[in-house]
């Protein structure tokens, strides 16, 4: 019976993945040619571990791995990175020994809020979610979905930034008063 759901984002949450800029001045140094492409984050070679060294934040990976070891508890990566990259994150989760449960890609236009909101319906014994999340855009999300979870489940957000993290308190994502 699954009573907590773990989402962890995968890049700058999870993984230490390469930024744009460092990321193609990287390539440049260890190909010799510039980088083939204006987008990034779309791209194979953002997350070609030939070129890149790229690990996870330790922390962040000894809360995944405690996790993990639950029986009561799904453990999800939920990343927008696109379905056709789908090779190329498990390559980096493989490469790290990093086993989910489940690998959640981008495949529609659902928001990651949306997808919790999926979970919460697969496993109705949830009794907390815990999501952790680099980009404020995707905090506000987890935000604004808060007065759609079931009062019994506890809700939490933990900010990351560079492998440290931050709770948002429960106060802070309430629905504020009429």
């Amino acid at each position: 019976m699954i009573k907590k759901l773990i989402v962890f984002d995968f890049d700058a949450t999870l993984i230490n993945s390469p930024m744009p800029d460092t990321g193609k001045e990287i390539w440049r140094e260890k190909t010799g040619v510039e980088y083939p492409h204006i987008g990034w984050w779309g791209r194979v070679e953002s997350l070609n571990t030939d070129v890149f060294d790229i690990k996870p934040f330790p922390n962040v990976l000894n809360i995944l791995n405690n996790d993990v070891r639950n029986p009561e508890t799904y453990v999800i990566v939920l990343t927008s990175r696109l379905e056709k990259l789908r090779p190329e994150v498990q390559n980096v989760l493989d490469i790290n020994n990093i086993r989910v449960d489940k690998l959640e890609m981008k495949r529609d236009e659902r928001t990651k809020g949306q997808k919790i909101l999926d979970y919460i319906k697969k496993f109705p014994d949830l009794i907390e979610i815990n999501v952790y999340e680099d980009k404020e855009n995707e905090i506000n999300i987890y935000k604004e979905i808060k007065n759609q979870i079931p009062e019994n489940i506890k809700f939490n957000i933990y900010v990351a930034n560079q492998g440290r993290l931050t709770a948002i308190i429960n106060e802070e994502i309430e629905k504020p008063p009429p």
